[in-house]
């Protein structure tokens, strides 16, 4: 599961690039995850599968940014080269790019099988920390918990109200 992890920070830094929230940034993670699990043995880039995973997840969860943007940024970051803009990637980089964006993401639905419920902990962490009475310290310590526990795959694993009840625990 080391590809997933970094297709994991890949998809944290490509959306915290593009300003996605932090909800698609999960689910976007939450299909990494979900992709490897069905099929664990996969030929393609864990860039690509990344890029194509963030791109489902902004479908998902109605923050749709164009391809060509999401292209040029995956560009940008996986290039480690901070003096290239990502509107000034040319259209023939993102053009060679599409085609294995476009495979991947069709690998991620059909590996998930089409099936595009995803339970987020988040907003039942907030409120099991009403219910508990606890400090708003504790409740963003829980929160934090909860979005590093998307590197992992506890939120492929367990009910949602599990893993919102164990980072409050932890927290």
């Amino acid at each position: 599961m080391v590809t997933a992890a970094k297709s994991c920070v890949f998809i944290k830094e490509l959306a915290r690039l593009m300003g996605f929230p932090t909800r698609t940034t999960n689910t976007a993670q939450l299909l990494v995850h979900r992709t490897y699990i069905h099929r664990p043995a996969t030929t393609i880039n864990s860039t690509d599968l990344a890029t194509a995973c963030l791109f489902v997840a902004a479908k998902m969860e109605e923050t749709i940014k164009k391809l060509r943007d999401i292209l040029a940024h995956s560009y940008v970051l996986s290039s480690q080269t901070t003096e290239v803009d990502a509107q000034a990637v040319p259209s023939s980089v993102t053009d060679k790019m599409r085609p294995s964006v476009l495979a991947a993401e069709q690998f991620v639905l059909d590996a998930i099988g089409f099936d595009f419920q995803t339970a987020h902990p988040h907003l039942l962490l907030v409120k099991l920390a009403k219910l508990a009475g606890a400090q708003r310290s504790m409740a963003i310590a829980g929160w934090t918990i909860l979005d590093d526990s998307h590197f992992t795959t506890l939120p492929v694993q367990y009910p949602s109200v599990v893993v919102a009840a164990g980072s409050l625990s932890l927290a």
